[in-house]
Formats: C-alpha cells, sequence, structure tokens
C-alpha cells in the first residue's frame, strides 16, 4: 500500500504539471491504481467518471472493446 501510495503522489504531481484546467475527468485505471488519486480528482474538476468502475477484467475487456471496435 506505501508504495501505491508514493506512486499516486508523483501521479498527482505530474498532473499538476501537466493538465490543464477541467470541468470532466475520465479515469479508465483499475480501483488499485485510482483509490489514493480520487480525492485529488474529485478536487481538480467537478465531475470524475470511472465508466468501468464495477467491471471484472474480462467486462473491462469487452466494453472497450465495444467502445473503441478495430
Amino acid at each position: 500500500m506505501a508504495e501505491r501510495r508514493k506512486w499516486a503522489e508523483k501521479v498527482r504531481a505530474q498532473m499538476d504539471e501537466r493538465l490543464p484546467a477541467a470541468e470532466r475527468i475520465v479515469i479508465f485505471g483499475g480501483k488499485r491504481y485510482r483509490e489514493f488519486l480520487m480525492p485529488y480528482l474529485h478536487r481538480r474538476a467537478a465531475k470524475v467518471d470511472v465508466p468501468m468502475e464495477r467491471l471484472r477484467i474480462g467486462e473491462q475487456l469487452s466494453w472497450l472493446g465495444q467502445q473503441h471496435p478495430r
């Protein structure tokens, strides 16, 4: 958990440098990747969407394939 928290701190610093102001942020990362980022993201944007939030990995892959067919 400490490693993920440290990673999230690094990501937040990068986002502060590179992420433009936004009203909406869409997150496609898994729960473990976003858990320490969500409070920060909610401060950065009025709306934070996680469209695959309740999907298992196979369902996520299927959803992504439906959204972006080859």
